[in-house]
């Protein structure tokens, strides 16, 4: 009732970000923008694992900053 603070750090990539830093030469990927603006969810899952162990869903802006 009281609340608390959570910070973490996690890094996302992709199979085809890994190919294209393979290729040399290759185009640098441009940025992606990712928008927000409808309720989403969050899962984050151990690389072997079978289930997630945490998930949150976001349904408005209160928990965002800019």
């Amino acid at each position: 009732e009281k609340g608390a603070i959570v910070e973490s750090e996690a890094l996302v990539s992709s199979a085809a970000e890994a190919v294209s830093e393979a290729i040399e030469g290759a185009i640098p990927p441009t940025p992606k923008k990712l928008i927000f603006d409808k309720k989403f969810m969050v899962f984050l899952k151990r690389e072997k694992a079978k289930n997630p162990y945490f998930a949150l869903q976001i349904t408005d802006a209160e928990l965002l900053t800019k």
